[in-house]
Parts: structure tokens; sequence; C-alpha cells
């Protein structure tokens, strides 16, 4: 599938057992990639872990488990 921003700006957070962590990404359109400033996050055995990703102009909340 054709993952490129067409429009506006998408913001993706790491979240880890259902709470926000410190890393987060904002990509705006026409860009392709960003990097956080946050480089590491400590997990343990059995931690649920998602990626947040929220579109600005309205779109809704989508958590990405992995």
């Amino acid at each position: 599938a054709d993952a490129t921003l067409n429009a506006g700006s998408v913001t993706c957070t790491v979240r880890k057992n259902g709470v926000d962590t410190a890393l987060a990404v904002s990509i705006v359109h026409p860009a392709t990639e960003n990097h956080g400033s946050v480089t590491a996050i400590s997990f343990a055995a059995g931690d649920y872990v998602v990626v947040k990703a929220v579109g600005a102009g309205g779109c809704s909340t989508r958590d990405i488990p992995f």
C-alpha cells in the first residue's frame, strides 16, 4: 500500500501499555520523513506496544499494534 502523505500532517507517537511515550514525530506534507529527538525507550517482555497515528484536519486517531 502507498503510505504517501498527500496533504496536511500526521503525528505518530509510540505508546507503551496504553500510555503515550516521549517518542513522537510529526510529518508535514510534502515531507516523507522526520526524526524525533528521543532515541530510546525501555520495554519489558509482555509490554503492549502500538504506534498512534493522528492526522490533522479532523482525521481520526488510529493505533497500529505490532
